[in-house]
């Protein structure tokens, strides 16, 4: 096996050259690079740089010492992993079933070197305080803590948790108890101040709490006694831990106790029916566990001047939205009736159907859905409305149909029989932004639930690389990251692709969507709003406008770096040509990405699309304005935008465009993409010269076959970029009275 020494034989240079290349400590000239890393391919020599960064001390390991890694301490575990990977660091987790095993494994852990303790213990006492005192390294509690202690403390806010809930409940004239674990520790006694801040002499006396052993076992017995000794049962019980939830449910069940209703305090969980008489109040737990590691970290970087904090995780009107989601107004005489649904054919009808067995049930009505492709659907919807038929209740339409749809009157106007007060918020900001166009007391037709955004997708092997990272750097005098211009993903194309660099691993940069019009329009529209380029000028249209010019260029060159059989590529194709393996990136929609890909298995990121701006497409359903049922249509509409459908919509492959559903952490792990929606970089615009821009079809469609074949033919080399707009200009010398709105 070839050692670093073998490397600078061959290559001609001292063992300190390579070994500064390899560690990217000097510049060299390229001549020189290049001797060293093709004596490196040459003897199939691989440095490890697992070694060189324990040498560095980048790659250390911390510890983590918990009582359990059921209910919401494993998600906590989970974020906590998830920044010890991003920071190259191991985890050695610790589970303890006593104080005395874990002063133990304290020492334990300081014998091994670690630079770090995370602690979600609930045995703390004052004993195992003091060792967490002399421990030397940064400590950080979660979750659980111990109250007036000077180490960090991420926590969840169980007081207003507890305090809003035990007012809620008592506003609908229930008795209240509690049940929590020990009171010295901090998490708990918020619990009980809560619980006895909020408690209404006039609906009950005297509180009903109880401390108890958080070991599940154990509690059983201290709560069944508890229970039997009390005169009356409370009518509720909150619990401060889910787990604990178990236990009081399976006291109840034994002595028979079916009327109690119990709370607990859980962690992320999408997962809403269980046992009847439970209800799960959510806390971010993975989001907990990531704030705490992070704490850690940057502890960790200044032992010695870093201040202490304590971090609290909002709980974001949980006990509100936990109590209206159990709501669902019914006006009388509505069972036995039927809506009728036309929807896409897709996996969204299909989604719809199955779930509205909920609403059927909760509703007794029935529900009827009619599917059916694209182009027959924008048919009947349109003949529907110039027959102001009522064969439909319920109507699906694409995001850019609406300004169409509007001037045929095909839906009715929700604001006064939809709760768009509380649907609105809960929309994630560009979906929100793009439905209120800024207004918001303007009045809406129908509400999105599906929606696709542009984003990048890369190669993680690749970015990440070491060697092709000082590559790049040698090359271009930059690092090598995801672009976020339309001039730097052509840069990094080329970099990847093999007829440009020999040494790339992957034979093309990128892959376009070359299918006319759409895909191409949706390459050239984000590069056209980029460079501020328009359609529209003063005098009508405006075609050949150097802004417009630098995007048709730019697009030229990026097919340059594509793989070149794309003429017919829509999204689908394009990502199927992706997860093959062979091209570095590609700008493409979401919902394509998440059907195509194993983004575990392929090493595949995201990141936000280049440029300033990114398209948004999607789907919405509304009500028929010619509707015989249009307060039970309003119903299903306001059940079909709750979190809980959002959630299980989202789970069968529908991402709804919520907060619950882009804040959900266990959503996360199998939509990543969805970290990058609300970072605020690019905006999300959808097309605004498009098809449905013109009073007639026809020549709406046409504007855009005839712009997406001139940048085709540019794309090819048949025409200039000049040339490719001013036949666009040419072929429509009155659009600016054909359309409808100025651009």
């Amino acid at each position: 096996m070839s050692n670093i020494k073998d490397v600078a034989k061959l290559a001609g240079v001292s063992v300190s050259t390579v070994s500064n290349i390899i560690n990217n400590k000097t510049s060299v000239s390229e001549e020189l690079y290049q001797k060293v890393i093709k004596a490196m391919e040459e003897l199939d020599y691989h440095p490890n740089f697992l070694a060189i960064n324990l040498r560095r001390k980048k790659i250390g390991f911390i510890g983590i010492i918990a009582s359990s890694l059921a209910g919401h301490y494993h998600q906590i575990f989970e974020g906590i992993n998830q920044i010890a990977k991003e920071n190259r660091c191991q985890p050695i987790l610790k589970i303890v079933s006593s104080a005395g095993e874990e002063i133990r494994e304290i020492e334990s852990l300081r014998q091994l070197s670690v630079s770090g303790i995370v602690v979600m213990s609930s045995y703390l006492n004052e004993e195992t305080i003091r060792y967490y005192d002399d421990v030397g390294v940064p400590v950080v509690f979660v979750d659980h803590y111990p109250i007036n202690t000077a180490h960090n403390i991420v926590r969840f806010d169980n007081y207003q948790i507890v305090t809003n809930l035990t007012a809620e409940l008592m506003k609908l004239g229930k008795t209240v108890g509690l049940i929590t674990g020990s009171w010295f520790l901090g998490s708990e006694d918020e619990c009980k101040n809560g619980y006895l801040d909020a408690l209404d002499p006039a609906v009950q006396a005297l509180p009903v709490m109880f401390e108890t052993d958080f070991n599940k076992e154990r509690a059983f017995s201290e709560i069944i006694n508890y229970f039997c000794a009390l005169p009356t049962l409370p009518d509720c019980v909150i619990v401060s831990a889910a787990h604990l939830s178990e236990t009081v449910l399976e006291v109840c069940s034994v002595l028979n106790m079916k009327t109690v209703n119990i709370y607990a305090l859980s962690g992320d969980n999408w997962a809403k029916h269980r046992a009847d008489s439970v209800s799960y109040l959510r806390r971010d737990a993975i989001r907990c566990g990531i704030q705490a590691a992070e704490l850690l970290f940057q502890n960790m970087e200044k032992p010695k001047f870093f201040e202490t904090k304590q971090i609290c995780i909002e709980p974001h009107g949980i006990v509100q939205k936990m109590l209206e989601e159990k709501i669902l107004t019914i006006p009388k005489d509505v069972r036995g009736k039927t809506l009728k649904l036309l929807l896409l054919e897709s996996n969204i009808s299909k989604t719809v159907e199955t779930l509205s067995r909920d609403f059927t049930a909760q509703t007794g009505i029935e529900v009827s859905v009619t599917a059916a492709s694209q182009t027959e659907l924008i048919r009947v919807i349109l003949e529907n409305a110039r027959n102001r038929s009522s064969d439909y209740d319920i109507i699906m339409a694409d995001m850019h149909w609406l300004q169409k749809l509007k001037q045929e009157n095909v839906f009715c106007r929700l604001n006064d029989l939809v709760p768009l007060d509380k649907i609105l918020p809960r929309y994630v900001r560009d979906v929100r932004s793009y439905i209120l166009s800024g207004n918001e007391s303007e009045d809406l037709y129908a509400l999105p639930i599906l929606t696709g955004y542009q984003m990048l997708a890369y190669r993680s092997d690749l970015f990440d690389d070491a060697y092709l990272k000082k590559k790049f750097y040698l090359k271009y005098g930059v690092q090598l990251t995801p672009p976020q211009t339309w001039n730097d993903f052509n840069l990094t194309a080329k970099f990847f692709t093999r007829q440009f660099n020999k040494e790339s691993p992957v034979e093309y940069g990128t892959c376009l969507s070359g299918s006319r019009p759409d895909g191409i329009m949706a390459e050239f529209l984000p590069r056209q709003w980029s460079y501020n380029g328009k359609f529209l000028g003063s005098n009508g249209l405006d075609m050949v406008s150097a802004a417009n010019l630098r995007a048709v260029k730019n697009l030229c060159e990026s097919y340059r770096y594509s793989y070149p059989d794309c003429m017919n590529f829509l999204e689908d194709e394009q990502v199927q040509e992706f997860a093959k393996g062979n091209i570095a990136m590609i700008s493409s929609y979401n919902v394509h990405l998440q059907d195509r890909l194993d983004v575990t298995d392929q090493n595949i990121r995201f990141a936000r699309n280049p440029g300033t701006s990114a398209l948004i497409g999607g789907w919405m359903l509304g009500i028929n304005a010619y509707s015989k049922q249009i307060e039970e249509s309003a119903i299903f509409l306001s059940w079909e935008m709750s979190d809980k459908i959002s959630v299980y919509s989202s789970l069968l492959g529908q991402v709804s465009p919520f907060k619950s559903v882009f804040y959900d952490n266990e959503l996360l792990t199998i939509y990543p993409w969805m970290r990058i929606i609300n970072e605020p970089a690019v905006a999300l615009r959808g097309k605004e010269f498009s098809a449905s821009s013109f009073p007639n079809d026809n020549v709406g469609r046409q504007f855009e076959q005839t712009l997406s074949d001139n940048l085709w033919r540019a794309i090819l080399g048949e025409i200039t970029p000049e040339e490719a707009l001013e036949n666009t200009q040419t072929c429509f010398p009155n659009a600016f009275q054909m359309l409808t709105h100025n651009d």
